[in-house]
């Protein structure tokens, strides 16, 4: 299995242009998924941003719609960086494994995960109303799938106040043979006092109409409710329907927060890709009726770390699927203790015996659940190591590993695995590297079945007027080029992370937030001791999608310990005074004929006044080749009579 993501583009003026795909091999069937190619630049004048080309609808009313056309919506739907939203994927893998994530039928991520509990956050939505629909894939093919619900992340991609306009033709459709219809929408959001806002908007095609409106309200600055319902109607199959969702979240007290979201549907609601076909009763009746979901955390100092989260979705036949992730994590003094469980339930059903008075349901569910409960004891250093039991079903597995963060670029895990099921034994090894400029993850394992490798390399590359330069880190919207003139391998902190020059003193600042003060600062301690800085911190406030130049200038002295005597080979005596070229006065002799210069850069030349009112002249060697990392040159040198 092989799989790529790109995002390419540019920035030029006040526009910036993106592209982004992904390229999948499994098993030598490849195929190739684009998902967006669009321009783009923010109009102050309307405060709002202009998007053209291939877009994924951000009306906070509808459904992401794929569209080839334009795109209008407030400037401050784009000041958020990328990923900076509340969705959150929780789930247990068994073995290691990939990760696919899609929304709206588009993939928008997918990675590599060990075994044992995964949590993705900062996950790249398309918009804030869609399902995502996530798959785990484990190394020997098998799969398992659950829905995360939009409405769990309703507060995810906060609607900005302002207006919202779309037109295009619609790029995808569930059915290929159906025509792809032109559709507008448009609406707004407003503020209603302090703590309320709301929303309106219209979809229509030549076929289809939709309509929908929100309300957001905070009671008591600590509980946050918001509610969406939408009307649909289908023309051409005449069928009207509705469908209605609210959320409420809060922290019910001191470190116990809960969240909760209920969502329905009609029998008769379509969305605009649905629209104009004639489906299947099969589809009508695998459709979702009601989707549930809770959240629950809670943090004592005693007891530890709970959390819970739960999802329960109904179709219109009566049948249910539940995914349910619960972890307990506690610190104790020598060790790390964490119990997880992971459970999806699923496929109930009516009895098809419509005369059955009892109307009884069969109940054969696959109840597939997974419960690992694991100790981490901490070394000597970063070193740690993870102990666990797992089951799932019918499989008890039994593993230790031994886990280091050796330094900020290097992490490794070795192990070994017990199946006690089966009585088969494996092991496995994994080490992540970020050699500074990139990014990459090596793994191994091998049990009775076979050997299995894995990698993942990660990064950016920034092509601009000083050259290409490469970053560790995924470059965003807003981002820039540092310098620390030609010095290597200083280490600067930037909003997203740690960054370090290359050879010609280059770094990428991957991603700035737009319209907000950020503060770039050089670790003056991964300098060469000879170079200084004249100011290591430097503050900045980027427009969304700008491209950004920081260059800090750098200051390298020379700074020469001169053991200097006269003709006579005698050292010069302490007290006397050294002056430069221009009778500026430098320092004095110490003690054994010794002259220490601060940068003996400006003073190739020296005088040194006797205390017989004679003077003399000190010549310096030019510098031969200049060691960065010596604090200070040794040198001697004769004073020779005037």
């Amino acid at each position: 299995f092989v799989s790529a993501y790109a995002e390419a583009g540019f920035n030029l003026g006040d526009w910036l242009v993106r592209s982004r795909q992904f390229y999948v091999s499994d098993n030598g069937t490849a195929r190739t998924e684009h998902l967006y190619a669009y321009a783009q630049r923010d109009i102050a004048a309307l405060q709002s941003t202009f998007q053209v080309g291939q877009l994924s609808s951000n009306n906070p009313l509808f459904g992401g719609i794929q569209l080839s056309g334009v795109q209008f919506s407030p400037d401050g739907q784009s000041r958020a960086p990328a990923g900076s939203n509340n969705a959150v994927v929780e789930g247990l893998a068994q073995s290691q494994s990939r990760i696919e994530v899609r929304q709206s039928g588009v993939l928008i991520h997918s990675t590599l995960v060990p075994e044992g509990p995964f949590r993705l956050t900062g996950l790249p939505l398309l918009n804030g109303t869609s399902d995502l629909e996530v798959s785990v894939i484990d190394v020997r093919g098998a799969k398992r799938s659950f829905v995360v619900p939009a409405a769990s992340f309703a507060g995810a991609v906060p609607a900005a106040p302002g207006y919202y306009f779309a037109l295009g033709k619609v790029r995808e459709n569930a059915q290929e043979e159906a025509r792809s219809p032109v559709v507008a929408m448009g609406g707004g959001t407003w503020g209603l006092g302090r703590d309320t806002s709301a929303g309106l908007g219209l979809l229509g095609t030549d076929e289809y109409g939709a309509a929908g409106g929100t309300l957001n309200q905070v009671f008591f600055q600590r509980v946050s409710v918001g509610a969406r319902h939408n009307l649909s109607q289908d023309s051409r199959n005449a069928v009207s329907g509705s469908r209605s969702s609210v959320s409420v979240s809060s922290p019910v007290f001191a470190n116990l927060d809960a969240n909760l979201s209920a969502t329905t549907q009609t029998r008769g609601y379509r969305e605009v890709l649905e629209a104009g076909r004639s489906p299947k009763v099969d589809e009508l009746d695998s459709r979702f009726k009601n989707q549930y979901t809770a959240g629950l955390s809670w943090v004592d100092d005693t007891l530890g770390a709970f959390s819970l989260g739960y999802t329960r979705s109904a179709q219109v036949n009566g049948q249910a699927t539940e995914h349910v992730f619960a972890s307990w994590n506690k610190s104790l003094r020598y060790a790390d203790i964490a119990l997880v469980a992971d459970s999806q339930v699923g496929g109930t059903s009516p009895r098809r015996n419509v005369n059955d008075p009892d109307r009884r349901r069969d109940t054969a569910r696959d109840n597939d659940l997974s419960v690992r409960l694991q100790v981490s004891v901490p070394l000597d250093g970063d070193r740690r190591v993870n102990s666990y039991i797992s089951r799932r079903g019918d499989q008890s597995r039994a593993g230790t590993a031994l886990s280091e963060r050796v330094n900020e670029y290097v992490n490794y895990e070795v192990g070994v695995e017990r199946d006690l099921s089966a009585r088969e034994q494996s092991v496995h090894g994994r080490v992540d590297l970020m050699p500074r400029y990139t990014r990459v993850g090596l793994g191994v394992s091998r049990d009775p079945s076979g050997t299995r490798y894995s990698g993942q390399l990660q990064g950016g590359v920034v092509a601009h007027g000083g050259g290409v330069t490469f970053s560790p880190y995924a470059v965003q919207d807003t981002f820039g080029i540092v310098s620390v003139g030609d010095i290597g391998s200083a280490r600067i902190d930037t909003p997203q992370g740690p960054v370090w020059t290359d050879f010609s003193g280059q770094a990428v600042l991957p991603a700035l937030p737009a319209y907000t003060n950020s503060r770039i600062e050089v670790q003056t301690q991964s300098l060469p001791k000879r170079v200084d800085l004249k100011n290591g911190t430097q503050v900045l406030a980027a427009g969304r999608g700008s491209f950004n130049n920081v260059a800090f200038d750098v200051v390298k002295v020379r700074r020469v310990l001169i053991s200097a005597s006269d003709a006579q080979g005698r050292p010069l005596p302490q007290g006397a005074a050294v002056f430069d070229k221009d009778n500026r006065f430098l320092t004095s002799v110490v003690g054994e004929g010794m002259i220490f210069l601060n940068d003996a850069n400006d003073a190739p030349n020296l005088r040194v006044s006797l205390s017989d009112s004679s003077s003399c002249l000190l010549n310096l060697a030019p510098e031969t080749q200049a060691d960065n990392d010596k604090f200070y040159e040794t040198t001697s040198a004769v004073c020779h009579g005037r």
